[in-house]
């Protein structure tokens, strides 16, 4: 899942390794010669977020933009580990069909698990420096260009930036009562509203100001909108410096590493509430563009 924190913390970790260092070498199925040319012996000036989506910068004037979906995943290897055929492809998702782990990649130990990354169906990418490898698996859209993606769509449509010093809580507030007939839940997961904000954030965010995730914009009293815009950036940052935890959990939790500890609402369903301890967290599919977590009582909603 890439939501804006998640895609922030791998653009600080491709940064560590990739600023300033020059690339030695490059593997792409869609890259053009002449773009594969002008990366070559480059170096990385710089690694931007937008929302959900990841910038390089490269000194010779060449961008690549991707974009993580659901199913991309970066990964950063030794680099002499990666030459000997040493590194390991992350594993393949457990939810998928028993038809497809059949037939997944078996050249190691487990099903589904490939000990030669460079043999991994899934790469999309490879960037390579003197010491690392850099591998991107899965990405639906990398895309190099010429000119720098966020003044071209999509990117020049994106809402302002939570993650981003540029955020103006007040100017937020303003886009947010030009569009008062948007069902809050789905108005969060619009990007031109503002970037970064995904499904578990938009349901954790609705359940920490307490608004009823299917009531349109012009329900909300002033107040509320006003602790809305508020909260996005608190929920995205604490998601960034918590790997992506939502709710605090303290020493004496007995199930700190369950799933439905992490989050105050999202994946939850059936589970008591943490704050009221009566209500049930509810699930719908069918009133919002995606799915849905709520408390019936915290957030005065049936």
């Amino acid at each position: 899942m890439s939501e804006g924190p998640e895609v922030k913390r791998t653009a600080d970790k491709l940064t560590a390794v990739l600023a300033g260092t020059k690339i030695v070498g490059i593997y792409s199925k869609t890259i053009d010669a002449k773009i594969q040319e002008k990366i070559l012996g480059a170096e990385v000036r710089d690694i931007e977020t937008f929302g959900k989506n990841i910038v390089i910068s490269f000194s010779s004037g060449i961008f690549l933009r991707n974009h993580m979906m659901m199913w991309g995943k970066w990964r950063i290897y030794d680099r002499a580990a990666f030459d000997k055929g040493l590194a390991n492809a992350p594993p393949r998702s457990i939810w998928r069909s028993k038809t497809a782990l059949k037939n997944a990649d078996r050249s190691s130990n487990g099903i589904g698990k490939t000990t030669d990354v460079r043999e991994d169906s899934r790469v999309r990418l490879v960037l390579l420096t003197s010491n690392h490898a850099v591998v991107q698996f899965n990405g639906p859209v990398i895309q190099f260009s010429n000119n720098h993606p966020s003044s071209v769509a999509p990117l020049s449509l994106l809402g302002p930036d939570p993650l981003k010093g540029t955020f103006d809580n007040k100017a937020v507030l303003k886009r947010l009562e030009e569009r008062n007939e948007q069902i809050v839940a789905d108005l969060l997961l619009d990007q031109t509203f503002v970037a970064g904000v995904g499904n578990m954030y938009k349901s954790e965010i609705l359940f920490q100001v307490g608004l009823c995730p299917f009531i349109k914009t012009s329900a909300i009293s002033k107040e509320k909108k006003v602790r809305l815009i508020n909260q996005i950036p608190r929920t995205l940052w604490y998601g960034y410096y918590n790997i992506g935890k939502t709710r605090p959990i303290g020493d004496k939790d007995a199930q700190i590493s369950k799933w439905t500890n992490n989050h105050w609402v999202f994946r939850r369903t059936g589970h008591i509430c943490w704050v009221c301890g009566k209500s049930k967290i509810q699930m719908d599919r069918k009133r919002t563009r995606r799915v849905t977590f709520w408390c019936p009582s915290c957030q005065n909603c049936s």
